[in-house]
């Protein structure tokens, strides 16, 4: 366990040797997520850092005020206790804030962004329509749990602030400081992180590619053969 004001973190790590890998898995997940990853990475010679993020897995809660500055600074202090500042990063989905943080401040080697969130969604008009539904709704007092996500539903009263706070953050800011190698890996149906995300990505990361998968917002698991090949031809050269 390693402990950031007052939130005792869980984490992984296999000691190798090698050059480290941090493994930052999604939203409502745990590091058991990336768990087939991180043995692929060991087996060839990877030390790989592999944490529960605060409120998942055997990880505590962060507190209520807690907003995606609050977890990337409780990583990278975990990063600095394990002495692995500058190690390379894979982070899927909601984890890929945290990296895209952390690599913005010169802090990791080279970043594998996997169908990752940090990008501010087009408003399509379903979801106006949706928004003005919702607003309807309140207004009149009527129940309005319906139209939060499946993610947002599932949440304690307590994280769902934490969420909010965090998915309505635009971190596209970001993007041209960020001056790590990136690799940019999407699947091709990814509905949740739509493939005009990871576009806007490369647009913004200077010499960064985009690779894609089959599959959709879990296409490192859908996918994983190819996943892996790349994974491999990428950190392990």
């Amino acid at each position: 366990m390693f402990a950031y004001k007052g939130v005792d973190i869980f984490y992984e790590r296999s000691e190798t040797g090698g050059k480290p890998v941090l493994l930052l898995h999604g939203w409502g997940l745990s590091e058991k997520a990336m768990n087939t990853l991180a043995r692929f990475l060991t087996a060839r010679g990877k030390s790989v850092i592999a944490p529960d993020l605060p409120g998942f897995g055997k990880s505590f809660i962060p507190p209520e005020s807690a907003d995606i500055y609050f977890y990337a600074d409780a990583v990278e202090q975990l990063l600095v206790s394990e002495n692995c500042i500058g190690c390379d990063v894979i982070a899927h989905s909601f984890g890929a804030r945290i990296a895209l943080i952390l690599a913005s401040k010169g802090l990791v080697r080279r970043l594998m962004i996997v169908d990752g969130a940090g990008i501010k969604p087009k408003k399509t008009l379903k979801k106006r329509l949706k928004e003005w539904q919702y607003k309807i709704y309140r207004a009149m007092g009527l129940p309005v749990e319906k139209f939060g996500s499946d993610d947002y539903r599932a949440l304690s009263d307590h994280m769902k602030k934490v969420f909010v706070r965090i998915v309505n953050e635009d971190l596209a800011y970001l993007l041209p400081h960020i001056k790590s190698e990136t690799l940019i890996v999407w699947g091709k149906d990814d509905h949740e992180t739509p493939l005009y995300m990871a576009r806007r990505l490369k647009e913004g990361i200077t010499g960064s590619e985009i690779v894609l998968l089959n599959g959709g917002h879990f296409a490192y698991l859908e996918d994983s053969f190819t996943f892996l090949r790349v994974t491999e031809a990428f950190l392990c050269r």
